[in-house]
């Protein structure tokens, strides 16, 4: 089991904290990188692209991007979400979607930005833009499970 050094219900309310996944098996397994967002980042980017989803601010304002050694998965900074989801042709082809990070180039992680809740989507490279989202997860218990692969 991966242990935070702090609960999602202090995620969510911005706690500052060590950010390394642990566990008692393989020791420190994963590491954040990149600061927390100067003031005003997250507003200007939502003025020049669209709103993003409040457990997925939480998680900016604390940590800019995320990389877990373990399983491979790496969530994009702010300034790379816009970007990968073009390159990706996940903006086009998937409606009211942008990637927030994908695991070792087998699946994309995808958050739908225009609900409220954060839900987190799986899709496989190859199968952008069919509806072949597989649902993950609301973001912050995917944060608490030490943001595991999606196994299909």
């Amino acid at each position: 089991m991966f242990i935070f050094g702090f609960g999602k219900s202090q995620l969510a309310h911005g706690i500052p904290g060590k950010w390394l996944i642990e566990s008692p098996d393989y020791g420190k397994v994963g590491e954040f990188f990149r600061g927390s967002l100067a003031e005003g980042e997250i507003e200007r980017f939502e003025r020049d692209n669209f709103v993003l989803p409040e457990d997925y601010k939480s998680f900016l304002k604390i940590k800019n991007g995320f990389y877990s050694n373990s399983s491979g998965i790496y969530l994009y900074s702010l300034e790379d979400v816009v970007p990968q989801s073009v390159n990706h042709e996940i903006m086009p082809l998937c409606k009211n979607m942008v990637a927030i990070g994908y695991d070792s180039g087998e699946y994309f992680y995808l958050i739908d930005y225009t609900k409220e809740s954060c839900v987190v989507f799986a899709v496989e490279g190859g199968e952008i833009g069919f509806d072949e989202y597989r649902e993950v997860g609301g973001f912050l218990s995917w944060a608490d499970q030490g943001f595991s692969p999606f196994v299909d």
